[in-house]
């Protein structure tokens, strides 16, 4: 589970699907199997790295680009 205190916003970019916005901790976010990014709902998402296409850290949560 990602701490609160020690994440940063990103948007994880996906191939073929929406883009993720969320939390992620910047020091140990990458597992062997993907990424963990917690919503601002408070969900937890396991993306694994062959949906990814990018990782932005980012100020605004901006999807749109």
């Amino acid at each position: 589970m990602v701490a609160a205190s020690t994440t940063k916003k990103a948007i994880i970019r996906r191939f073929d699907k929406e883009p993720l916005a969320g939390y992620l901790n910047p020091a140990g976010y990458q597992e062997t199997w993907g990424v963990e990014l917690l919503s601002a709902h408070g969900n937890v998402s396991k993306v694994p790295y062959e949906d990814i296409k990018s990782i932005s850290f980012v100020r605004e949560f901006d999807t749109r680009a």
